[in-house]
């Protein structure tokens, strides 16, 4: 695998204020997805942003809210949303990286569509989460079975660096300190 800024999207599944609140160490997983969102501006690695019936569930969290494109979707996975399929797919990028909540719910489902239509599916574990632990897990086990490159958000960025010379290497530490 050779992961880039180049050749890669960001994709923020249904990070919401109602289930934010209630999923495993929402704090700790509110970090990385900060230090991702930021990361992303600095590497200029696109990113889109999903939300679930944002009507039920609430809007997206601050600062992800800054992310754009946004779509809405009731569909669990992201691609079982037309609009939001044809946006996907409509980009060239090899590699997506997929982060948010929940975990065994629309990041597995958007998972398992991305390796389908032949992407290749990076998930960060610290990066995604869920309400219960089990499902958490399971989920964990379904992207490794499936072939999804598992990774930390921190060995994600310096692979994306790949130098310790890269222009934004200084400015990438620091986020992960």
């Amino acid at each position: 695998m050779v992961l880039s800024p180049k050749n890669c999207r960001l994709l923020f599944i249904d990070v919401q204020e109602k289930l934010f609140a209630k999923v495993q160490d929402n704090q700790a997983l509110l970090k990385r997805l900060e230090v991702l969102f930021e990361a992303a501006k600095l590497l200029e690695i696109p990113s889109l942003l999903s939300e679930q019936y944002p009507q039920g569930l609430g809007p997206t969290i601050e600062p992800l809210r800054a992310i754009l494109p946004r779509y809405e979707k009731t569909a669990f996975s992201c691609l079982g949303d037309a609009a939001l399929k044809k946006a996907i797919l409509a980009y060239p990028e090899e590699y997506w990286i997929v982060v948010g909540i929940e975990s065994h719910v629309c990041v597995l489902q958007t998972a398992k569509d991305l390796l389908r239509e032949n992407k290749k599916v990076v998930v960060p574990l610290d990066a995604i989460s869920s309400r219960n632990a089990l499902d958490h897990q399971i989920a964990i086990d379904t992207f490794r079975s499936l072939g999804a490159h598992i990774t930390t958000t921190e060995t994600l960025l310096f692979e994306l660096l790949g130098d310790a010379k890269h222009p934004q290497f200084k400015a990438i530490s620091r986020l992960i300190k």
